[in-house]
């Protein structure tokens, strides 16, 4: 649904001197436990939710029941848990290419929770069309007739 947005929960820290020294993927709890400058992050997954909707931080509260039996989790630095959106289209594909109403604009946007692994490759296909060599892969990937990319 066009109206529901992945969203990643995670704590943003707890004061610990007992933090591990490098990141812990704990997938029995499904959480990552990574050392930082204040203590000790957990993260979790994410939900699919409407935008604006309320946290139900349900897998954080497991994670932390969990991690508290690996690690002495101190009081967290942050009084709420911090929720962030994804953003990314409903067909899970980025959108690169000209912007159909903005001539000179480029896009590059909407790739979730794999922009980090898919940015090279977006960087070399954006690149090949910018220099008028497109990859075939660039018509399934452009704004022009993909849902929500009226706005483009």
């Amino acid at each position: 649904m066009a109206s529901e947005v992945p969203k990643y929960l995670t704590t943003d820290n707890y004061r610990t001197d007992a933090a591990p020294s490098l990141p812990l993927m704990a997938t029995e709890i499904g959480a990552v436990l990574a050392p930082m400058r204040q203590g000790l992050r957990i993260a979790t997954g994410a939900e699919i939710a409407r935008l604006g909707a309320p946290l139900t931080p349900v897998q954080l509260q497991r994670a932390e029941t969990e991690a508290a039996e690996l690690v002495a989790l101190g009081e967290p630095v942050e009084a709420e848990p911090w929720a962030g959106v994804r953003p990314c289209m409903p067909d899970m594909l980025p959108v690169l290419g000209k912007a159909p109403r903005h001539p000179g604009l480029w896009l590059n946007f909407g790739h979730g929770h794999q922009g980090f692994t898919l940015g090279p490759t977006s960087a070399i296909l954006l690149g090949e069309a910018m220099s008028a060599k497109p990859s075939p892969l660039m018509a399934q990937l452009a704004p022009q007739g993909r849902p929500l990319c009226g706005l483009c």
